[in-house]
């Protein structure tokens, strides 16, 4: 009977990032006096090299992480030393065999993925936290994952697959989550211009034994309510080119704007506030813009209203 249960990435599997760290999960306890350098080899099969690695085991889990980022389109071979000096498990069972686990890199260099600088790992916090990542200069975005299980299998964020983007001057970003008493686990990854996508950071944990929302928070667009739904305006949006209309009104606002104030109409409220960032998905369902004045409806149109820029 195998000794091992799972491995991360399983064997045979392609696209493994280049700073992925490997994970071998025992069906039983391992006396950890077997698991000696000599027995947990990693080859560069492509190249005809073996890597250094480091390693750590805790509870049946062995994590080997080579000293090195691996190498593009590579061919890997971990080996964990079996029979009379290989690895044994707590009851004396000797690994009959050398395990073998395969498995080949992706063929450009990854994003790297941040560290979770904060909360710190294993911290007791009362207040809802704010998340600090470390920037990493190619990513566009941030995935961020917190769940109240360390397999990450069902997530309390995100609900809708939101994205977290780092503004020049941030480093954090505060979730519109309700915290239950109880264990957390985060984690991230960077997404870079074309989409790809780091390998995951190593998790974090924290309990949280701050106050329980009591009530559903209302949504912040009921701040609206008193406009009336029936003046609205359904506009088109052009998130991929603008045409020359919308090109010249939006040159005559701005000339307006520089050379003239008129003090009777302007804007004074949005949803979501201008210049905003990790707006969950579900908290609105449109754009709220508040006038000083009532505007005339015929002159709301594609024309003088529309999204420009879009960010994905």
């Amino acid at each position: 009977m195998s000794m091992i249960y799972k491995t991360l990435p399983h064997h045979m599997q392609d696209e493994v990032h280049l700073d992925q760290e490997i994970e071998i999960i025992f069906m039983l306890d391992i006396n950890v006096n077997s698991l000696r350098q000599e027995n947990i080899i990693l080859i560069n099969l492509k190249g005809k090299k073996v890597e250094p690695v480091t390693f750590t085991y805790n509870r049946k889990v062995l994590k080997v992480k080579p000293l090195n980022i691996l190498n593009p389109d590579s061919h890997y071979q971990l080996q964990l030393i079996g029979r009379e000096n290989g690895i044994k498990d707590i009851t004396g069972r000797i690994m009959a065999e050398t395990y073998e686990l395969e498995f080949y890199t992706k063929n450009m260099v990854s994003v790297k993925p941040p560290i979770i600088l904060k909360p710190k790992d294993l911290s007791i916090i009362t207040k809802k936290p704010e998340y600090h990542l470390t920037k990493i200069e190619e990513a566009l975005y941030y995935e961020l994952q917190i769940s109240m299980s360390n397999t990450f299998n069902n997530l309390v964020w995100p609900q809708n697959s939101e994205k977290v983007y780092l503004l020049e001057d941030e480093t954090s970003v505060k979730l519109d989550i309700s915290y239950k008493q109880a264990q957390y686990y985060v984690r991230a990854r960077s997404v870079d211009c074309k989409g790809i996508c780091s390998s995951w950071s190593k998790p974090i944990s924290f309990y949280f034994d701050g106050e329980i929302d009591s009530n559903i928070q209302t949504s912040k667009k009921e701040e609206f309510r008193g406009m009336d739904d029936k003046e609205d305006v359904i506009l088109q949006t052009f998130t991929r080119a603008v045409n020359q209309e919308q090109l010249k009104n939006l040159q005559e606002a701005l000339w307006d704007s520089d050379n003239k104030f008129s003090p009777k109409l302007s804007v004074t409220e949005v949803f979501p506030k201008n210049k905003s960032v990790n707006n969950p998905l579900d908290s609105f369902q449109k754009v709220i813009i508040k006038f000083s004045e009532e505007l005339d409806i015929n002159t709301v149109n594609t024309a003088s209203c529309y999204i420009l820029v879009e960010r994905t």
